[in-house]
């Protein structure tokens, strides 16, 4: 009965310091003197409970004068240490000229994509003749970052859906163009950390691709039975890019530069041999002795 009339003493007394506005009241120890007072309590455990509240107070106390000491201090070192990269959209228009990495651009960070080739990227060009494009509808900038992320949902979704050994995917862009930033801070007592525009010249922080209209920023390849799932998983690779892109099923055969009616009709006069995957037309060039068997044939105009 002792331990709750002390709760209910305490809670009264704390709404009353709150109505009042005090903050650093509810640690006063006078203040449990009174509810002591009050209550004519006299037991050894109230003075140990007393004491801890005191030694309490004072951690508190601490803790926050250094916090307040060194805010200005941990936010710089907290923005160097995990610097903060800004939206894309900042970059998204082509504005100057191509900015790669080389001796006069040093420390450039790595891109975020690594892979470009994704799925069965070792099977023959007769395995695949379905092919579609994602094309950039705009002349922006896309970051490596982007390009991970359409990389990651096109290939799951894929994988998912078509089977891992049932296409293959290839991202037709480069991020060689290297991005950078004034460090700013923003914390607290930055204006005197930080110099304005004096020495603008940023440091890199990033890499992205300059895509032009009309450019292909995807392209997959795969069976007829799976065209459905390859357009299904470009369009969701699609939401990952700024701007405007559209899917464009190609007239060609896979990766190749042959129309599928010409590269089957090639196919069949044995005037074309697959290379990876990609095909190469067979000319009439050459010494004859160097030719294999079956493919020493001339042109129907000679």
């Amino acid at each position: 009965m002792a331990m709750v009339k002390i709760v209910k003493q305490l809670e009264k007394r704390f709404i009353l310091l709150m109505s009042k506005g005090c903050i650093d009241g509810w640690m006063s120890p006078f203040w449990f003197f009174d509810v002591k007072l009050d209550l004519n309590l006299d037991s050894p455990h109230w003075d140990f409970f007393l004491y801890h509240i005191l030694i309490l107070k004072k951690v508190i106390s601490a803790l926050s004068t250094i916090a307040i000491c060194f805010l200005p201090l941990s936010c710089f070192l907290l923005f160097f240490t995990f610097p903060f990269v800004g939206p894309a959209r900042c970059y998204r228009q082509i504005k100057n000229k191509p900015y790669p990495k080389s001796r006069y651009c040093r420390g450039v960070p790595d891109s975020k994509i690594r892979i470009y080739d994704v799925g069965m990227k070792r099977k023959g060009v007769d395995e695949f003749p379905f092919c579609v494009h994602l094309v950039s509808w705009e002349k922006e900038n896309v970051s490596s970052e982007a390009l991970e992320a359409a990389r990651i949902a096109c290939n799951k979704y894929m994988a998912k859906f078509a089977g891992k050994d049932a296409f293959h995917l290839r991202v037709r862009v480069h991020p060689f163009h290297v991005l950078r930033i004034n460090k700013m801070l923003s914390c607290a007592g930055a204006d005197r950390l930080q110099t304005g525009m004096r020495g603008a010249f940023g440091k890199p922080q990033g890499t992205c691709a300059r895509v032009a209209i009309g450019q292909v920023l995807l392209s997959v390849r795969c069976k007829d039975s799976n065209s459905h799932h390859a357009q299904e998983a470009l369009r969701r690779a699609k939401f990952k890019f700024p701007g405007r892109q559209k899917i464009i099923v190609s007239r060609k055969w896979g990766f190749t530069k042959f129309n599928r009616n010409d590269y089957l009709k090639l196919k069949a006069e044995n005037k074309i041999m697959s290379d990876g995957v990609n095909a190469k037309l067979l000319g009439c060039h050459g010494p004859l002795a160097n030719r294999q068997p079956g493919r020493a044939f001339l042109p129907a105009t000679a």
